[in-house]
């Protein structure tokens, strides 16, 4: 009787893992005015957008999405001194454990004639890994950010740049 009950434990415990988890990913992109007199070069190198990246949007089992969490801070950026928000990318996609991040293309023009180009891209091992390589163009200017953090669910994460910015947080809805 206790095989048979092992038995049913693991079957059962097995089969809850056989789903593939799915989370939110939000990144709120901004510029930052803050007076440095630093200068940057007019051309920062471009973004890797190889042939195996495709836009955001068109990669099997993601979804973009309006942004959830960053919203709010979006509307306290647009209020605050020095901080300009540029763009809320938000999408869903599911993240099974050894998932090796897979970049994906975003190319965002806003109506004030900035532009975000570059590839994000998010995997999983023991933590949630965001990878960006994004550039800013703005006034005849190109701001970079290459960077790799690893991420907490439920937690706000941050990329700097002098000039830009980029919040980030990833939440599992299953």
């Amino acid at each position: 009787m206790r095989i048979f009950i092992a038995l049913l434990f693991l079957i059962f415990s097995q089969s809850g893992h056989s789903a593939k988890p799915i989370y939110n990913v939000e990144l709120l992109f901004f510029s930052q005015h803050s007076g440095s007199v630093e200068q940057f070069p007019s051309y920062p190198g471009s973004p890797d957008m190889s042939a195996g990246t495709k836009p955001l949007g068109s990669q099997r089992g993601f979804t973009v999405i309006r942004g959830g969490r960053l919203a709010g801070i979006r509307k306290r950026l647009e209020r605050a001194a020095g901080y300009t928000p540029i763009h809320l990318l938000a999408w869903r996609q599911p993240l099974p454990n050894h998932t090796a991040p897979k970049p994906a293309k975003v190319d965002i023009h806003t109506p004030s004639g900035k532009r975000i180009v570059g590839t994000v891209a998010m995997g999983r091992s023991k933590y949630a890994v965001l990878r960006v390589d994004v550039m800013l163009q703005e006034s005849g200017q190109a701001y970079r950010i290459v960077d790799e953090i690893r991420m907490q669910r439920n937690e706000i994460h941050y990329m700097d740049h002098p000039k830009m910015g980029i919040l980030a947080t990833i939440t599992k809805i299953k």
